[in-house]
Order: structure tokens, then C-alpha cells, then sequence
């Protein structure tokens, strides 16, 4: 589902903020309505940013489910199906009287029946054959598989838009209704299509869509060799993204505001994600330690010694309720984006491309320590990285705090102290 902008949607009504949305043209039959519209109750601009988010985010969800349902001759098959299933519970027969009084029992093929009533209700489409296919159970339609396979196995529901809206990527470019429509040949439109993404990002693409088709071929037991073999060309082999150097973090801290500032120092000393980091309560930080709870792996919920240099400013920063006070939780129950997103216009600002993001600062720690000639088990503990070895991974139950706070503190970097100030 494409994220919306932050900075449209927005019209000012009588004194107070609404958030609309235009419908396309095609799905207003489907949507009802041209624009859907919704009061946010406030006068505040800031407060309309922010309430406005989670009615878009419905709101697209709502779009692209009806884009996925949007087949012309859906209608006519949902009837050619219900009249094929109510045929099929004959036997049905068809008796011919004759003037002399005479007559004949004919018995009627209910499939022959609804394939000449399918084909008078939708007038000699050129689709009649896959949807009299459909009406009579051979053809399954990809926005009908869609809800059992998000239902199949636990996903959240940022796993479940992102599905959706990967799938609805590829029966717009490609106009598919059905799953036999997913072809080698239409996924080469389809790849093509989005072309404007990394290869990377369109592998995660391939791999969502190949899960829903694999899903389907369980569930109706095809014996057909996957269609997404060899489509993309091989990974690079070249990194494509790298850690910051200290001359390039004093540019990002010398032009970032004071919020950003810190975000940077605390990421690149401690090696946290930016959700890690501002996802932080109060209660997380005590006597010198950060506790992450939760993250993008299991490995990822640890304790952090906080280092020497950035505990002035996390002392400084830290809120009643949250280190970082004032963030917007999105649906899905994360607090980074909008951090995140001023991040990203700065580092691009300052002509930073693609290979540098905020992660980036993680990996500048992981390059401090490495060159601090810290050993990798200890260093990958401390940023949270799965130990995959058998004695450590497997019966070590982890380094202790104290073990580890001389570990961060041996990652300096070269950044003037009215940085940190």
C-alpha cells in the first residue's frame, strides 16, 4: 500500500481541518462515493498532520482492495456461479409435450446450461471462457484468495498492507484477475513495471507474490513448476550501503536541528535502530543502560550500556513518558517515521545518496569497534546480532552489562564535544 504524503490531503472547512481523498474514476462504482472526506475536530495544522494518518492509511487500504476486485465481469460471474451451483444440485430435466398428446423427458447438463446463460449475461465477452471457468469452480480469482492467505499464518498488520499492496502492484501493471494469470510472461510486465525500484526491494516483491502463489498451489494441489524462476537478474555482490565516517558525521550534526542531533549521537554510540531508539520510556533508562524490548529480530531485545559520551544528552532529552516526546504513533504502533523521514530529507540535502540511511550510523559503530579491535562475538552482542555459533549461540545465555560497557566505550569517534552539547 503506497505510503501517503505528509503534507497534502488537507482542507481547511469552517475553521476546522478535514482530511479528503479524490477516488480514481474507475473505482468510484466499487467506492460509492467521489471523495471520501472526514472531519479531524481541530484548528491546529500540527494536530491535523498528525490525526490525518490513519484515515489515509485506511482509506488506501480500502482503494486497493477495491483495485484488486475491480473485474468487469465479476458481476456476471458471481451470478454464472450461483446459477451453475443451484443446477447442479439436480437432477434437472426438461419434458416436451407434443399436440398429439405424446412427450419426451429430456435431461438437462447443468454445466452446459450455465455456460449458455453465462454467455448470454455477459454478451460474447472475449473473457467468457475464464469466467464460465470460474462460475464452475476451475478458476480461482486472485482478490477472492487474498483474505485466507493473509489468515494462513500470524503476520502483522504492516506484513498484511504490505502484501496487499505488493500484490495489487502486479494485477494493476498486468491486468491479472485470475491466479492462472500469473505467468513468467506476466511477471516480466510486471517487473518491468517497476523498474524505478532497487533490485533488492523487487526481490522482497517476487518473494511476497511467489508466497501467495505457492500459497494457492497448496490449497487447490497444482502440479506446476513456479513461474519465478531466474526472472531477475543476479544480486550485486557490491555493498550497497555503508557506515558514515567521522567527517560525514560532523556534516550530518553540524547542519541537523537539535532533536536530530542527539538522534544521531545516540545511534551511532549505541548501534539501536531508530524504532529502538524511539520506542525508549523513561523506565528503559536506568543507571546507565538502555533496555530495548522488542526489535526487528528476537536477538534484538538486550541491554545497551549507555556510553560515556552521549549520557549528558540522554539525561537532558528524556520526557516524562518517552526519551523522545511528541512522536505520532502510527497503525501499526511505530513512533519513528516522522524522525525518520527529517532524517532522510536532511542526509539527502547534504548530498548523501541511497547507500547512506539512519542505519547507517549502525554501522559506523560496528566499523568504530571492529577498528577498536573489539572481537566480533562481543561487538555483535552488543548491537544485538543472533550469535550463530553452536558453544555461544546455543548455551550461552549472553555477556552481562558490566562486560559490556567497556566494549561501547571503546567506540570513539572524531566529533568536536560542542557536538554533544
Amino acid at each position: 500500500m503506497p505510503r501517503p504524503k505528509t503534507t497534502t490531503y488537507l482542507k481547511l472547512r469552517k475553521g476546522n481541518y478535514s482530511v479528503f481523498l479524490d477516488v480514481p474514476k474507475a473505482l468510484r462504482p466499487a467506492i460509492g462515493v467521489v471523495r471520501l472526506t472526514k472531519s479531524l475536530h481541530t484548528t491546529d495544522r500540527t494536530t491535523a498532520e498528525r490525526r490525518k494518518v490513519k484515515h489515509l492509511h485506511d482509506w488506501f487500504e480500502r482503494l486497493e482492495q477495491a483495485r484488486l476486485s475491480n473485474d468487469p465481469t465479476a458481476d456476471a460471474a458471481t451470478r454464472a456461479k450461483a446459477w451453475y451451483d443451484e443446477a447442479s444440485k439436480g437432477p434437472w430435466t426438461y419434458t416436451h409435450e407434443f399436440k398429439d398428446g405424446t412427450s419426451v423427458v429430456h435431461d438437462l447438463d447443468p454445466e452446459r446450461e450455465a455456460k449458455e446463460h453465462l454467455l448470454n449475461v455477459i454478451d460474447g465477452s472475449a473473457d467468457a471462457d475464464k469466467v464460465f471457468g470460474y462460475a464452475v469452480g476451475n478458476l480461482h480469482r486472485i482478490a477472492d484468495e487474498i483474505p485466507e492467505y493473509l489468515s494462513f499464518k500470524p503476520l502483522t498488520e504492516k506484513t498484511k498492507d504490505s502484501k496487499v499492496h505488493i500484490i495489487g502492484t502486479f494485477t494493476k501493471a498486468t491486468g491479472a484477475v485470475y491466479i492462472t494469470d500469473i505467468t513468467r510472461a506476466n511477471l516480466r510486465v510486471w517487473i518491468a513495471s517497476q523498474s524505478h525500484l532497487a533490485r533488492s526491494t523487487m526481490g522482497v516483491y517476487m518473494a511476497h507474490l511467489g508466497d501467495f502463489w505457492q500459497h494457492c498451489a497448496a490449497k487447490f494441489d497444482w502440479e506446476r513448476p513456479t513461474p519465478f524462476k531466474r526472472l531477475l537478474p543476479p544480486a550485486s555482490t557490491k555493498k550497497t550501503k555503508t557506515s558514515y565516517t567521522d567527517e560525514q558525521l560532523v556534516q550530518l550534526l553540524t547542519a541537523a536541528d537539535p532533536v536530530l542531533r542527539s538522534l544521531i549521537l545516540i545511534g551511532c554510540h549505541s548501534g539501536m535502530r531508530i524504532e529502538e531508539i524511539c520506542s525508549l520510556k523513561p523506565e528503559h533508562i536506568r543507571k546507565g543502560v538502555f533496555t530495548v524490548l522488542e526489535g526487528k529480530t528476537d536477538a534484538a531485545a538486550r541491554l545497551v550500556p549507555i556510553h560515556d559520551r552521549i549520557q549528558p544528552i540522554v539525561d537532558r532529552i528524556v520526557g516524562p513518558t518517552w526519551l523522545y516526546e511528541g512522536l505520532h504513533m502510527d497503525k501499526y504502533g511505530f513512533r519513528s517515521n516522522t524522525l525518520g523521514g527529517n532524517f532522510s530529507r536532511l542526509k539527502t540535502s547534504l548530498g548523501f545518496t541511497r547507500a547512506h540511511d539512519f542505519h547507517s550510523t549502525r554501522r559506523s559503530l560496528i566499523t568504530c569497534l571492529e577498528r577498536a579491535g573489539v572481537p566480533e562475538l562481543e561487538a555483535g552482542r552488543s548491537v544485538g546480532h543472533k550469535v550463530k555459533t553452536i558453544t555461544y549461540g546455543l548455551y550461552s545465555s549472553g555477556s552481562t552489562v558490566e562486560l559490556l560497557r567497556p566494549i561501547i566505550n571503546r567506540a570513539q569517534y572524531d566529533i568536536p564535544q560542542h557536538l554533544f552539547e
